[in-house]
């Protein structure tokens, strides 16, 4: 008869007698700094298992300063614990419980990532679903015994410092709520030597094999096209389990008759193209899964094809990854206050009854131009994690910064929420605020519950960076101050000092950049430019203070001198100086920050002649010009902004001096196609390209007004701009300059 090695472990106890431990008293791996307890390998151990062993000793001795031995199963064991994994915890973990750790989605996308982790006498064992699940249970127990990994690298870490270690009693079973957990800190220059360990400390997933990524297509027009590539991809010996079938990283363009009348609900110029590529994406499906029955695809549902179908079903083998990129990432879902929100988890609920092999590629915490600066999205996360849970999705790409003064707790959270949808996120917020910041806890977190509180009550509906002086209006920003302030004096150790440096520079940057759209909305371009220099120094001090606490660039770049970053800034801001200054030309006028406005909505006012000097009328109204429309109060109550024709109107006066000179009007930025009028006459047109992205709106461009102007006397300037989805209108100061 074979004896288990638990049932070894207690006769050689007993024979040598050392007394097993009461199963209500905690398990003392080390006691006064000596080492009590053993790790056990199985024979054959991977390098997972060795691995997950050796970050259990590294940790028990920074936590005791004793080195637990590691040996491997069969071979002679000298100690009063044993801690036994993977095969080596024998008959402790029954096959029933390995198969409870599957969890309640046990079917061909469990990434089998769940363990067991049982004390029983003198003995710790954990084992898993698979060797990965070993590190999971690992890190559950050093968790349990006071270690946390907040932030990647050492500033995140917290580790308790004890000479004895006891583990409470524990028999747990635990599988991840999602399959596929994942961070992209994509472009992160060199720090992934922090967020590789960091994120097998959180438990992230490993290697999960679902890919969308873009690939080649025939015209989905040709009735062959299902047929062409389902062919290429049978030549090609069906590739690995997973195949992509992912779109270009632009609209699917269809007809009208193929959407079925269905027009993009962000971008009303384009219609849906879902229905047209289910159905060449379930043909694909059909003809290589008649030969590969296992084979499945991935797709993203991304763009004016993020909607689910309406006439096609999803074939099984498909694998939507729905990617929101058009819609606004501020507000919480179901809140009453975000159509753009409400509809998008609509969607993913129908994709969920739709298919069982729902994921998700999103951008967190939601904005493709950040302005480098904080966006806590915690409130809504802790949301809609859940909700993505029972709408049946199976995993996130999260494709984010590693930015940790602009995302504070946002990563640690999401983690968390990836592993257990039903995390209590209030409790653990107290444990990353107090470990983190001691007795600078309550100012740390005030500051940034009342950032996010404005980010998610915010009046307006976008995803870039321009919106951001409405979010945090300046003087609000301002009076937060106060609770950084709090916090640094109230620090009474070194690491506090150094997170709370984190805090500072991340408000300290927040206050420059709000400055800098400031000194913009002013006409105070030196300022301006002045800075966001400032701006580019802080940011390289940061990330000279330590590579993770900020990211040099965004989600894709790993420099600052693109026009959208803090380079960027300086170039524009310079571009406007140098023709108002005498270096590169004169100003003309500054025309007013807020101008006379109307709508069009059934698009009547060029019939009109709305152009003409004198038609202005009691429906105008003022509106400032350094705001898009919407945040001038153009949306109604569930955040659906104005679309559709906008007339401005001002004075322009050019004075004598400038007779015979060329004159230009400069804009700092438009949302929509552009006609300008001056003194009833049209003198010049600018088209809008779609998509909107291509759109370089933090450029400044100039429009020739030489043969309108009549120098030495007042002029009526009229502008028309035409915005169909949801963000419009002009959003930056404009004047009148004249080129040496």
């Amino acid at each position: 008869m074979r004896l288990s090695l638990p049932i070894l472990v207690a006769f050689f106890m007993f024979a040598n007698g050392v007394q097993a431990s009461p199963e209500t008293e905690p398990l003392v791996l080390v006691k006064n700094g000596v080492g009590r307890a053993v790790l056990v390998l199985p024979l054959n151990a991977d390098g997972k298992e060795k691995s997950a062993a050796n970050e259990l000793v590294a940790y028990i001795e920074k936590i005791s300063g004793a080195k637990l031995p590691i040996v491997t199963e069969g071979e002679p064991v000298a100690g009063d614990v044993r801690i036994l994994l993977g095969a080596a915890a024998g008959d402790m973990i029954t096959p029933e419980e390995i198969t409870e750790a599957l969890g309640p989605r046990n079917d061909e996308m469990n990434g089998r990532e769940g363990f067991v982790i049982k004390t029983r006498g003198n003995t710790l064992a954990i084992r898993g679903v698979r060797s990965v699940g070993i590190s999971h249970g690992v890190y559950e127990v050093l968790e349990r015994l006071g270690c946390r990994w907040f932030w990647p690298g050492p500033m995140g870490e917290v580790v308790p410092r004890n000479k004895t270690v006891a583990l409470p009693r524990v028999n747990d079973i635990q599988s991840p709520s999602f399959d596929m957990r994942t961070f992209w800190f994509s472009g992160d220059h060199g720090v992934g030597q922090f967020s590789v360990p960091w994120s097998s400390r959180v438990r992230l997933s490993h290697n999960y094999g679902h890919s969308s990524a873009h690939t080649p297509h025939p015209d989905i027009k040709d009735p062959k096209a299902s047929e062409i590539k389902a062919n290429e991809i049978l030549a090609s010996g069906g590739g690995g389990k997973w195949v992509s079938l992912g779109w270009a990283d632009n609209y699917a363009f269809v007809t009208k008759e193929q959407a079925k009348g269905r027009p993009h609900e962000w971008n009303p110029e384009v219609y849906y193209a879902t229905d047209t590529l289910m159905a060449y994406y379930n043909g694909v499906a059909e003809r290589v899964t008649a030969k590969h029955k296992d084979k499945l695809f991935g797709f993203l549902a991304y763009m004016n094809y993020l909607m689910p179908p309406t006439a096609n079903k999803v074939h099984p083998s498909l694998s939507p990854m729905i990617a929101p990129i058009e819609q606004c990432p501020l507000h919480v879902p179901y809140s009453g206050k975000c159509w753009e929100r409400d509809l998008l988890f609509d969607a993913i609920k129908t994709w969920g009854g739709l298919s069982r092999k729902v994921f998700i590629y999103d951008y967190e915490p939601g904005f493709l131009v950040s302005g480098n600066i904080p966006w806590p999205c915690v409130t809504r996360q802790k949301v809609e994690i859940p909700l993505l849970y029972k709408y049946g999705v199976r995993g996130f790409l999260h494709q984010s910064q590693l930015s940790i003064m602009n995302q504070g707790p946002n990563l640690y959270i999401m983690a968390k929420l990836m592993w257990d949808a039903g995390a209590d996120v209030n409790a653990l917020l107290d444990d990353y605020y107090s470990k983190l910041f001691g007795p600078a806890a309550e100012s740390v977190r005030t500051y940034w519950d009342r950032l996010e509180e404005m980010v998610h009550n915010s009046p307006v509906h976008q995803h870039e960076d321009e919106i951001a002086k409405i979010v945090y209006p300046i003087e609000k920003i301002k009076a937060l101050g106060k609770f950084v302030s709090q916090a640094e004096t109230l620090a009474q150790t070194g690491i506090v000092r150094q997170r709370l440096q984190v805090i500072r520079y991340g408000y300290d940057n927040l206050m420059l950049y709000l400055r800098m759209r400031q000194a913009e909305d002013q006409a105070d371009f030196a300022l301006a430019v002045r800075l966001a220099q400032q701006q580019r120094e802080l940011h390289e001090e940061a990330d000279n203070f330590d590579t993770v606490i900020y990211k040099m660039g965004d989600l894709n770049e790993n420099n600052e001198n693109r026009r959208h970053l803090t380079g960027g800034y300086v170039t524009q801001n310079n571009e406007r100086l140098v023709r108002t200054d005498g270096t590169k030309g004169r100003l003309v006028d500054m025309l007013p920050e807020s101008w006379a406005f109307r709508t069009d909505s059934q698009d009547r006012g060029i019939k009109k002649k709305w152009y003409l000097p004198g038609i202005q009328s009691s429906d105008h109204r003022q509106i400032r010009i350094t705001r898009v429309w919407e945040a001038e109060g153009l949306l109604d109550g569930e955040g659906h902004g104005y679309d559709g024709p906008g007339w401005y109107r001002t004075d322009l006066t050019v004075p004598e001096q400038f007779a015979g000179k060329k004159v230009l009007l400069n804009f700092g930025g438009v949302f929509g196609s552009m006609m300008i009028w001056l003194d009833g006459k049209l003198v010049a047109e600018r088209p809008y390209k779609d998509p909107w992205w291509i759109n370089a709106y933090n450029t400044s461009f100039d429009v020739d007004i030489s043969e309108a102007v009549t120098p030495g006397r007042k002029s009526v300037l009229v502008i028309r701009v035409v915005n169909d989805f949801e963000w419009g209108g002009i959003f930056r100061r404009v004047f009148a300059w004249s080129p040496n």
